[in-house]
Parts: structure tokens; C-alpha cells; sequence
């Protein structure tokens, strides 16, 4: 591991709420995934990230996803599986269409998709 991801893993490990806004990332970092189960709030914004990752499920503390102006375009079908989310904010993205499958987030209590390319809001929800 180079310093770089030995340091940003001791800070993964060292939070509950990671805060990695402006950091010109453009994937977004596989060292979550790898230590950071216990987190509970992620905030990604102003990166440069084109896309969640399907493993985003694996992370089953996020109560909070925040990851406005980023370069989304697409959601993974994944997201839908994120129960545990009660804020995502995926504002001032590339978005142009939702899944279905965010109408199988149950606890989510806020939903930011201003400044998207967004017309409408998908009906019902979607099975695995």
C-alpha cells in the first residue's frame, strides 16, 4: 500500500462521518469499501465521480450519502438496496433518469436531485 492509501485507510478507519469533498476524486475510493463498514455519513462532494459503485451496498451503516456536484450520470440498481439511507444527495450531477429501484428505499426521508437533467420521477418499485 503507498503512503497515500495507507493514510487515507487510517482516516477511514478513524471516522464515522468521512468528509472528502473537493478532493478531485474520480472513482469513488475502494478503501471505503475495504475499511470502512462502520460509517455512517459520506460526503463526496465536488469530486469528479461519474458513477456509484455496486458494491455501495456493502455499506450498510451509510444512513447519509451526500454527493452533490459530482459527474453522475447513471445510479447503480444497487442503490435501491441502501435501506439504511435516509439522506441522499445527488445534486448538481449529470443525471438524466432515476432507477426504480429508489422507491425501494423505505427509511429515505430527504431525496436532493436539483440541478440535474432529471424530467420525472420513476412509479413503484423494482425487484432483485
Amino acid at each position: 500500500m503507498d503512503p497515500d492509501s495507507t493514510e487515507m485507510a487510517n482516516e477511514v478507519k478513524s471516522k464515522v462521518i468521512l468528509h472528502w469533498n473537493c478532493r478531485g476524486l474520480v472513482e469513488f475510493p475502494e478503501v471505503i469499501r475495504s475499511h470502512g463498514s462502520h460509517i455512517q455519513e459520506i460526503y463526496l462532494k465536488w469530486n469528479k465521480l461519474t458513477t456509484l459503485p455496486p458494491w455501495i451496498i456493502e455499506l450498510f451503516n451509510v444512513t447519509n450519502l451526500y454527493m452533490y456536484g459530482n459527474l453522475i450520470e447513471q445510479l447503480p440498481k444497487e442503490l435501491g438496496q441502501m435501506s439504511q439511507l435516509t439522506v441522499l444527495d445527488l445534486s448538481a450531477n449529470k443525471l438524466e433518469q432515476i432507477p426504480s429501484c429508489i422507491g425501494n428505499l423505505g427509511n429515505l426521508k430527504a431525496l436532493f436531485l436539483n440541478d440535474n437533467f432529471v424530467e420525472r420521477l420513476p412509479i413503484g418499485k423494482c425487484d432483485y
